[in-house]
């Protein structure tokens, strides 16, 4: 799972226990890993570093493929994924999300 930009305000280490719980279900037939950004994103950052970045956790792991939930930006990352990392992807599911950021976003997120 791939958390949006809320992840920067409460990143997934701190909303953990509500996460279990509200994910308890999927855990009888899967094992689920949740993955944050960086604390400090370096200015000019994009989708595809994040990419990157989950890509190189995902290895870290020894997760060679897996069953993939972005929402929101996560979504766009899960997108740069699938796009850069085919074989790392079994199944996408994509979550209040977009392809690429729009005029408005560009703008209100600093793109």
């Amino acid at each position: 799972m791939i958390p949006g930009l809320r992840d920067g305000l409460k990143t997934v280490k701190v909303l953990s226990l509500t996460l279990v719980y509200m994910y308890r279900i999927f855990a009888k037939d899967f094992k689920i890993y949740m993955f944050s950004r960086r604390n400090n994103i370096p200015n000019g950052f994009s989708m595809r570093d994040m990419a990157e970045d989950i890509v190189g956790a995902m290895d870290l792991l020894n997760i060679t493929h897996a069953n993939i939930l972005g929402i929101s930006q996560g979504g766009m990352i899960a997108q740069c994924i699938a796009i850069q990392y085919p074989e790392k992807v079994k199944k996408l599911v994509l979550a209040v999300t977009s392809s690429q950021p729009n005029d408005i976003m560009k703008i209100s997120l600093n793109f």
